[in-house]
């Protein structure tokens, strides 16, 4: 992996993590062979590490671990969660702001629902969202960026063309995936080619799968990679996701 480290791009990219967790749908695909959907009734552990590559050998890493229930209700069950512990490995000149944003609870994850298959409801938790599959889901990000006044066509270079693909790579990263709690055994992946008037061309890939507690159906682990290149240029963003009794 090759790229530029910043300040104020680490800056943006904990910003990225701290608030990662609102709910935006990948593709609502069961895992092969799951049993049914039927949470424990009994308090579970669920951690959330994300890992962003900052070029240089220089790497973000959080972690966060929430107590976690799954409350019946009428549409499938509640999902409600209290922050229990926080981790973040961070470059040192960054260790100041890391330590306010260890210290400073995650609030705009929990609680959520998920319908009778163990799918997010839409629109169910703290942040509302779309629902897109695996590739609509970069659609939905370029979107954004083009919707905010940023687009390829106004970018004059290969660099910034990166940077704004990563802009794109970081919108999708903060959400979780509609299926997480019920995520596939097969691999799925995603990519998008996108051109510039000059001739530079970039892609974003995603990939995302998991494993699910056999006896409830349940995620029992899952990760998502998203890789963002240009030229022989290439950045990565790993979210890692466990669920486990508590």
């Amino acid at each position: 992996m090759t790229g530029t480290f910043t300040r104020r791009r680490a800056i943006q990219l904990l910003t990225v993590g701290a608030l990662a967790g609102s709910v935006l749908p990948l593709s609502p695909a069961r895992a092969v062979g799951a049993s049914r959907f039927a949470p424990p009734h009994a308090p579970m552990l669920f951690k959330s590490r994300i890992r962003h590559d900052l070029g240089d050998n220089v790497a973000l890493i959080t972690q966060r671990t929430f107590e976690v229930r799954f409350i019946p209700v009428s549409e499938g069950y509640r999902l409600e969660g209290t922050q229990v512990a926080a981790e973040i490995d961070a470059p040192e000149d960054l260790a100041p702001l890391a330590e306010i944003w260890r210290k400073t609870p995650l609030t705009t994850l929990f609680p959520f629902s998920v319908d009778e298959n163990g799918l997010v409801i839409p629109n169910s938790g703290p942040n509302p969202a779309a629902v897109p599959d695996l590739s609509e889901a970069i659609d939905v990000a370029l979107d954004m960026l083009r919707k905010g006044g940023s687009s390829e066509t106004v970018v004059d270079d290969a660099h910034s063309f990166f940077l704004w693909l990563q802009k794109a790579a970081n919108e999708i990263g903060s959400d979780i995936p509609r299926d997480l709690m019920v995520p596939p055994a097969k691999l799925q992946q995603a990519s998008k080619l996108i051109e510039l008037p000059g001739g530079t061309s970039g892609t974003i890939e995603i990939s995302f799968l998991g494993t699910t507690w056999p006896d409830t159906g349940v995620m029992r682990e899952a990760e998502r990679h998203i890789v963002t290149r240009v030229e022989g240029t290439s950045q990565r963003s790993s979210d890692n996701w466990s669920l486990a009794l508590a």
